[in-house]
């Protein structure tokens, strides 16, 4: 299951959110994925990605004065959130 959706704060910033029941990610590799060409998993398992498309995003969301983060419980998931800059 896949949800995308958006939330307001009490601060009226607005943050969407990428939610999945995947296979998570342990926090000790956190900040490993949005590092360029690296993969938490050989291309064999879990499809056969290059380990750019974080990385990627990551930039796009900073370059626009945004911010990325997720949190994560292995073996239940994982929730990507993008706050952009109201500029």
């Amino acid at each position: 299951m896949i949800e995308v959706g958006y939330k307001y704060t009490e601060e009226s910033a607005c943050f969407i959110y990428v939610k999945d029941n995947g296979i998570g990610i342990r926090e000790k590799h956190i900040e490993t994925i949005f590092k360029l060409f690296k993969r938490l998993h050989g291309k064999d398992k879990f499809g056969d990605g290059t380990g750019v498309g974080l990385t990627i995003v990551k930039k796009i969301i900073e370059r626009h004065g945004g911010k990325i983060w997720l949190e994560s419980n292995y073996g239940e998931g994982t929730t990507f959130y993008v706050k952009l800059s109201e500029n």
